[in-house]
């Protein structure tokens, strides 16, 4: 029981993080996505490829992509808008920081 709450902590702080929630800290994750500000990624497949690459050097397991890809396409079915918007890349970083892969690290 104790892993399943530290997991689940440690995804909550990941995802603070990436998103700009902790003061005094900034994570540049259009950077590690390949992109700038003016310019994100305009997919999210490409964007979280970019991540698995930077963060974890390309090191996930199936499942944990096919989990973060399952999340980022019910997030954008969610939006009820059919105009593709860009990958929420900060959400996208957030999860793989709460990944194992990267908490084994």
């Amino acid at each position: 029981m104790g892993e399943f709450f530290r997991a689940a902590h440690s995804h909550e702080f990941a995802l603070a993080l990436t998103s700009g929630k902790i003061k005094a800290v900034k994570v540049d994750v259009g950077q590690l996505a390949g992109s700038s500000p003016p310019n994100p990624p305009l997919d999210s497949t490409f964007a979280l490829s970019k991540l698995e690459s930077s963060l974890l050097d390309g090191d996930v397991s199936k499942q944990t992509h096919d989990s973060i890809t399952a999340q980022i396409d019910a997030a954008a079915m969610s939006g009820g808008q059919h105009k593709q918007r860009p990958p929420d890349v900060s959400t996208i970083a957030g999860l793989l920081l709460g990944s194992p892969e990267f908490q084994r690290r």
